[in-house]
């Protein structure tokens, strides 16, 4: 039982009733591991006062308490043989850890294992055989020792601290012992018995002073991303170098996350995100402790429209869009450790800019103009199931369950056009005012991916499943969900499905290729490497809903290489090669072109900190 930072033993009946204390601290002491000795008669425990531990006996009562074994390193995890002669415990004072026999009468203790990791955990069956836990170079192993006996001491190299240097030795003023072990090098022994004997409650008086934040050295990381999103960009154009910055609290209360990136069409990505994992005023005087967050967000793009004058047809023009974007979020664990709840507020702004244009019939160069297009308020409650497993492999081949279900309300006053899909405004004494739409709608979606352990080891299957719909009349295409590119069906463009309502069933079979690469390059440590094969079926609509027939198809590859840059940062790596089976047309109002998709290969290549988007 613990109270106060001090932990004691106590028993009890087996349905959880009777509960009596057997030790009695109160000044921080702790017990680990209690054990039964075989008649019932004596509890073992490991005991701790400060770094190391020691291994007592006590009996049910509370009395006769004494100590068996103590000093000399940490030993921890006593078993009793069955005829309660002796008992196995690990302990490290030989520097590792390893096995050592005790005897419950005299005290003797004698040396069992011998290894190079370590040996922990021991436990004796009634023939004295011992099964234990072995550290070693590939991880934790359970080894077994029929009726194993006792070492001779002669048998294991150890210099106890204090013992007085024998020759090739030198005593150090600083009370260590060093040992010669080769030309030029020394291996120091501390004494490590001042040092455990050090006595931390009795300490000067020290002075109390309000916690303020210390943050860590700001961390700045460049890249280059190659962004083919502007489908009028072209070499070099497509080429955004930018910069991330970060930086936390020393006790992770606070922290940011910033980036910044341009490319030579002066093209911008920008964000900050702002953390706080404090208490929340009110929120934590009703016992919640969300983490809150502030965000801005910045994206400029360049491309070309259509513009339609009096007496003239339409004619391109140069543009740039630009979203602006402020959130305000709260995000708390919700029902289990695997799940969250996020509260989100976000204000966004689009805008484009029109270039200067010449005027055919005056010859006069029109200036170039801006027009705010969308203003819009959404407020989302998103629920987050986490329940991916643990391991090495959960990154590149995750295995459990990962659900994310979102409501939002969103308030849009979106700009006003006409039939032809151009921008409408209204004359007034001031000039040309542009005219919105309140448009006002429920959003729900869900995100669902099941991976699923097949056949073989660290083989996958990953069924997914992704749906939304606008709730109410249909909304104008702007608000659209769409189903294509890296994020939704990879056989097609992002903007080439979309509606009002979407529906998407996947599924993907994942294997290793090299499951330890173990190769390091410069500052690249390379892992693992994955493929995968997978398939998807879907379609997005706003009114009529498709038939069976209508649904699009794509099917295709993906390779994943995990990688660490500095034996730090997670990098990932990977290329997808995607075909859609299904080919069909669309007419872009904007660009008064009808433009044609599927029956082609499309390529994804990227360098992400993870391979899932989500």
């Amino acid at each position: 039982m613990n109270a106060d930072g001090t932990t004691n033993l106590a028993v009890m009946n087996i349905d959880g009733s009777g509960i009596r204390l057997v030790t009695s601290y109160a000044n921080g002491e702790q017990v680990y591991s209690p054990k039964w000795s075989p008649k019932g008669d004596l509890l073992l425990f490991d005991f701790s006062v400060r770094d190391d531990r020691g291994i007592a006996e006590i009996r049910p009562d509370g009395s006769g308490f004494r100590f068996l074994v103590q000093g000399a390193g940490d030993s921890r995890a006593a078993a009793i043989v069955p005829d309660s002669s002796r008992f196995i415990f690990s302990s490290d004072r030989t520097g590792i850890f390893n096995l050592y026999s005790c005897d419950m009468v005299t005290g003797s203790i004698g040396q069992i294992t011998n290894v190079l990791g370590g040996a922990f955990c021991p436990t004796v069956n009634a023939h004295g055989d011992i099964v234990y836990s072995s550290y070693t170079a590939g991880g934790y192993k359970l080894v077994r020792m029929m009726n194993p006996g006792v070492m001779a001491e002669e048998k294991y190299a150890y210099l106890p601290p204090g013992r007085s240097p024998e020759a090739g030795q030198t005593a150090s003023p600083s009370r260590s012992v060093v040992l010669a072990a080769g030309p030029g090098d020394t291996v120091r022994q501390f004494d490590w018995p001042l040092l455990r004997s050090y006595d931390d409650t009795k300490l000067p008086p020290l002075d109390a002073h309000p916690y303020k934040s210390i943050f860590t050295s700001l961390t700045v990381v460049p890249f280059l991303r190659v962004d083919n999103y502007n489908i009028s960009s072209n070499g070099l154009d497509m080429l955004k170098p930018g910069v991330y910055l970060f930086s936390n609290d020393m006790l992770d209360k606070t922290g940011f996350f910033a980036g910044a990136a341009l490319n030579r069409k002066l093209e911008r990505d920008l964000f900050l995100q702002f953390f706080y994992r404090g208490r929340v005023p009110l929120l934590y005087q009703i016992g919640l402790e969300p983490v809150a967050s502030l965000e801005l967000y910045n994206v400029t793009r360049k491309t070309d429209t259509f513009v339609s004058l009096p007496d003239r047809d339409p004619f391109k023009i140069d543009v740039t869009y630009d979203l602006f974007e402020f959130d305000l979020a709260l995000n708390e664990p919700f029902v289990s450790q695997f799940s969250n709840m996020e509260l989100r507020y976000a204000h966004s702004r689009y805008s484009s800019a029109l270039g200067s244009f010449s005027n055919i019939r005056t010859g006069e160069l029109v200036p170039a103009s801006s027009d705010l297009y969308l203003i819009a308020n959404t407020l989302t409650l998103t629920l987050m199931v986490d329940a991916i497993v643990p391991a090495s492999t959960s990154d590149i081949n995750p295995l459990g369950r990962k659900i994310t279900f979102k409501a939002s309300r969103e308030f849009n006053k979106f700009g006003a056009t006409d039939s032809a899909g151009f921008r409408q405004y209204e004359l007034s004494s001031t000039g040309l005012t542009p005219l919105y739409n309140q448009i006002n709608f429920t959003r729900l979606e869900l995100n669902w991916r099941e991976h699923l352990p097949f056949f073989f080891a660290n083989h996958s299957l990953t069924a997914s499943l992704r749906g939304g719909a606008v709730l109410g009349p249909p909304v104008d295409e702007f608000f659209d969900f769409y189903g294509g590119g890296l994020v939704g069906m990879k056989g097609y463009p992002f903007y080439s499905i979309s509606g009002n309502s979407l529906a998407v069933l996947g599924l993907s079979y994942r294997f290793p290729l090299i499951s330890n690469i173990d190769v390091r390059i410069g500052q690249m440590y390379f892992d693992k490497l994955y493929a995968s094969l997978y398939g998807d079926i879907g379609d997005a609509w706003t009114e009529s809903k498709p038939k069976a027939g209508d649904f699009k198809k794509d099917a295709g590859m993906e390779l994943r290489l995990e990688t660490f840059s500095f034996y730090a940062y997670p990098t990932r790596i990977f290329f997808n090669a995607s075909y859609g089976f299904d080919k069909f047309t669309q007419f872009i109002k904007t660009r008064n072109e009808t433009v044609t998709y599927g029956r082609e290969w499309r390529f994804y290549f990227g360098v992400l900190f993870g391979f899932d988007l989500d």
